[in-house]
């Protein structure tokens, strides 16, 4: 795949309006906080270094790993993306996908964590409406 800034913008425009119809959906309150950092997810290793030529020249630093076979990196971006009323984060992970997961996992803008500032009274909302929550 060929990444571009306008890949990158639609990408994170259409997470943005999943994320807050997603939120409207289950009538929660937006959450008091902010987007830390937003992932993608890469295809194999030859698009992860397709994303590496891309993203770079965009960013500040950066840090790589190799963790299980699987390569991992994070950017600071000289600009910080738009999320709407989510935030601007100025953080981005990339990672291979696991090659027993190929064709089976979303591949693209893979996820955004979100910081709140009372974060039990936020998972005390989420339950009470039976929503699945992951916590890091």
């Amino acid at each position: 795949m060929s990444y571009t800034k306008s890949y990158l913008n639609s990408a994170v425009e259409n997470y943005t309006h999943e994320l807050s119809t997603f939120f409207e959906r289950n009538a929660l309150d937006y959450p008091v906080g902010t987007i830390d950092h937003f992932a993608f997810r890469l295809l194999d290793l030859d698009d992860y270094k397709n994303f590496l030529k891309f993203i770079l020249p965009l960013s500040e630093s950066a840090q790589f790993i190799v963790r299980d076979n699987r390569h991992l990196g994070t950017a600071k971006l000289l600009s910080p993306i738009s999320f709407g009323r989510f935030g601007n984060p100025a953080f981005i992970e990339f990672k291979e996908s696991k090659p027993e997961t190929i064709g089976k996992e979303h591949i693209g803008l893979d996820h955004a964590e979100i910081l709140v500032s009372d974060p039990e009274s936020y998972f005390t909302q989420l339950k009470s409406k039976k929503i699945n929550t992951l916590i890091h």
